[in-house]
């Protein structure tokens, strides 16, 4: 029985887009079956991976740059990209842009203006975050979240694009 109606298209991308004279970036992306080794790209580089996935199919990638670090599944949703619901279904081209504020979530043809994290979001068609420790309003169509230097942001925009933002939770020290 096929899983993936799509074929084999499933992938995701990194982007360097840190700003120039900085340190460098360097990432390490694995699966249970592929390890896609230590990556040191260069400023406005990508990386680019594509695979055949499985309803248990997960890739996750370990970022280190500036003294900080942070490692979190890249794909784990075979209709989707991640399961947190922070993508669309059957969205399955994952793009991460790597800036100095924060690493950003956004799909194929996605304004990298609009930004989404991977955490904690959409479990619930009418609630990005159903029993967590933020209300999210009904009307809500779109879970944001950002990462800056001091932590994690979470965000909601309404049927009307109107936008809030608030601190979510602080990076973990390495």
């Amino acid at each position: 029985m096929p899983y993936n109606i799509h074929g084999c298209s499933p992938s995701f991308d990194i982007h360097n887009d840190l700003p120039q004279n900085t340190p460098q970036l360097k990432f390490h992306c694995a699966s249970g079956d592929d390890d896609l080794g230590y990556h040191y790209p260069a400023i406005g580089s990508d990386f680019h991976w594509s695979f055949c996935a499985t309803p248990a199919t997960l890739f996750f990638c370990h970022f280190w740059w500036n003294e900080k670090d942070l490692a979190f599944d890249v794909f784990n949703q075979i209709t989707g990209c991640v399961t947190d619901g922070s993508v669309p279904d059957y969205v399955v081209n994952c793009h991460w842009q790597v800036k100095a504020d924060g690493i950003y979530l956004g799909y194929f043809d996605n304004d990298w203006g609009f930004k989404e994290n991977v955490f904690d979001v959409f479990n619930d068609a009418n609630y990005c975050i159903r029993g967590g420790d933020k209300f999210v309003p009904y009307d809500t169509n779109k879970c944001i979240f950002g990462v800056q230097e001091d932590g994690f942001y979470f965000g909601t925009e309404n049927l009307m694009d109107k936008q809030n933002l608030t601190k979510y939770a602080d990076w973990l020290s390495s």
